[in-house]
């Protein structure tokens, strides 16, 4: 289910059903197994990184739209949904911008509720910012 909602999560359009010996997980569930998420530090962000690039994930995505993310992101040290501010497509054609932060965005967006403001945000080698409540990965566990 979508965080807070009762609705599905969305899934890739190449997404296709579990080999032997794999697993798909959100993301924010798997670092809760090891600990907390919310207000931790950069050395802790550093290790959960390291996690997250020694478990070589075979494929990551935005379950709100399905969206496919590089396996090689990793967690941002400084932004979470609630400190991240951009501006949104819409807002740069108007001549008073406005920014939006990540979580209201995905609020709006998707009419979800994120239950971890203050997590590390998920970015992509492009620079693209994702909750980690969001995300779902597919690994093989060693």
């Amino acid at each position: 289910m979508l965080p807070g909602v009762v609705r599905p999560i969305a899934l890739p359009s190449v997404f296709a059903p579990l080999e032997p010996g794999y697993v798909d997980i959100n993301l924010s569930s798997l670092f809760l197994m090891h600990g907390r998420i919310e207000h931790v530090s950069i050395p802790q962000i550093h290790d959960m990184n390291r996690y997250l690039q020694d478990l070589k994930p075979v494929m990551m995505w935005n379950s709100c739209n399905g969206y496919l993310i590089n396996p090689g992101s990793e967690l941002s040290l400084d932004a979470t949904p609630i400190s991240h501010h951009f501006f949104t497509k819409s807002a740069r054609s108007q001549p008073n911008r406005r920014s939006t932060s990540v979580k209201r965005y995905f609020e709006n967006k998707y009419k979800i509720q994120l239950g971890y403001s203050h997590s590390p945000l998920l970015r992509d080698p492009s620079g693209a910012m994702f909750p980690i409540e969001t995300v779902w990965i597919r690994f093989r566990p060693r």
